[in-house]
């Protein structure tokens, strides 16, 4: 990361003790990093590596505005992922998403390389070079927990969920609803006859002809169609 810090105020050093505490502080913004707000510029491959830029720009002594550039650009930051027990949360980054890049305290270029125990790369400390990248948002907020794919979303509140795609697969030995009321077909699909529904049977040819009405004495277990 390219640092763009200004120099000294100058009207800030009145005495000794206001120089030494410029001179820390010019020190820490050069070499000190902890957590800032970044944009995505760059995606890797399967997002395990982000390219990000920071969004908050430095202001100079004069009170101009700093611009930010390409230099600012940090490169290779492993984007965080919720896992462990062989349990995972995964998402996948886009250019322009928003985010936190937040600074280890010491080189971490080998474990990057090993994912595993490793020593530190060299004496660097504190910087967005061995940083990681977390995704925020600033969207407005739903009541509830909110699972959101593109169309796909899954909404959980207290005493309900809502699942809301085009096609839903279920892959599983056995599958069991327990519920007092089960509707299937809703608006625009197909409905489903159960036993002792009363039903009508068209015949369209032959000696037994016409529309018959009866009702269902047995049935499958397994639905194949709704």
């Amino acid at each position: 990361m390219k640092t763009r810090t200004p120099n000294f105020n100058p009207g800030a050093i009145s005495n000794d003790f206001a120089a030494i505490q410029e001179i820390i502080k010019q020190y820490l913004n050069d070499y000190l990093f902890t957590c800032t707000f970044v944009k995505v510029v760059g995606v890797g491959e399967n997002s395990q590596f982000v390219n990000v830029q920071p969004v908050i720009q430095n202001v100079a002594t004069n009170g101009e505005i700093i611009p930010l550039s390409d230099g600012d650009i940090i490169y290779n930051v492993p984007m965080l992922t919720m896992y462990g027990d062989n349990c995972e949360i995964s998402l996948n980054a886009a250019i322009g998403d928003l985010g936190l890049i937040i600074a280890c305290r010491q080189d971490i270029s080998k474990f990057k390389q090993t994912k595993q125990a490793a020593s530190i790369g060299s004496r660097r400390m504190f910087s967005f070079s061995d940083g990681v990248y977390l995704p925020l948002s600033f969207n407005a907020r739903q009541p509830g927990v909110i699972v959101k794919n593109g169309d796909s979303v899954l909404h959980i509140l207290p005493e309900s969920i809502t699942m809301t795609t085009k096609t839903v697969t279920v892959n599983s030995d056995t599958a069991t609803v327990n519920a007092g009321t089960v509707n299937l077909g809703g608006e625009g699909g197909k409905g489903i006859a159960r036993i002792d529904d009363t039903v009508e049977v068209n015949v369209t040819s032959g000696s037994s002809a016409g529309t018959w009405t009866g009702k269902i004495t047995s049935g499958s277990g397994v639905s194949s169609s709704i």
